[in-house]
């Protein structure tokens, strides 16, 4: 049970503030300068996919899965050759990623290398119904190309409903990952050269450890 008198005293200076706002904190639609906050290969061996979580310079964020290999299983997919070539625009730096990500014992410090890294992103929804808050009501609503579907307080039933109306539900997806510019080119191959250094330390991949640099922008070793 909530004990509430434990708030009397601390309510005495407490303030409401701003009103709460249902604003949406997520990224919307367009072109982004975000820091990959996570690459997390947990789900990789399971799924095939590299789970990312971009967050803007205003702080809202973008939670992705992308597929590491293609269909056929014989290539990147289409958005890790995307990623590898806005994050890691140098033939020396792809060409030890492609090295290491082959190896048992360094494959999920490799996949996890873009953390901390920044990008350009282009994010852009796919067809369906977008569910969004009432800021009136709070009330979760579900609208199509500005038909309102569905709405109520339960996120689930709105969901639901809108789906019965034969539409599917729309999701906003990776589209283009860029180079933001030189700065950047520059701090995400020096974080890479310290992931490669690391890993030849503990594993001894590519032979005794050495100062790995990457200068410059060079041809991409993946042809993006």
């Amino acid at each position: 049970m909530i004990q509430l008198s434990r708030f009397a005293a601390a309510a005495k200076s407490l303030s409401l503030g701003e009103p709460i706002s249902y604003d949406n904190k997520w990224l919307g639609e367009g072109r982004h300068a975000v820091t990959i906050e996570d690459s997390n290969a947990d789900a990789a061996e399971a799924t095939g996919k590299l789970g990312l979580v971009l967050k803007g310079e205003d702080g809202k964020t973008h939670s992705d899965n992308i597929y590491i290999m293609d269909f056929d299983g014989k290539g990147f997919s289409w958005e890790m050759r995307a990623i590898l070539g806005a994050a890691l625009p140098s033939a020396d730096a792809q060409a030890w990623f492609l090295e290491l990500i082959a190896r048992a014992d360094s494959v999920r410090r490799v996949l996890e290398c873009f953390r901390g890294m920044r990008l350009l992103v282009e994010l852009k929804d796919g067809p369906g119904f977008k569910l969004e808050r009432d800021p009136a009501t709070s009330e979760y609503v579900a609208r199509v190309g500005g038909v309102e579907l569905a709405r109520g307080s339960e996120h689930k039933e709105v969901v639901v409903a809108a789906k019965a109306s034969g539409h599917p539900r729309s999701f906003r997806k990776i589209k283009k990952f860029e180079v933001i510019d030189d700065d950047s080119k520059e701090s995400n191959l020096a974080a890479f050269s310290a992931v490669v250094e690391s890993i030849q330390k503990t594993t001894g991949a590519g032979g005794d450890p050495e100062d790995v640099q990457f200068d410059g922008v060079e041809e991409s070793a993946t042809g993006t």
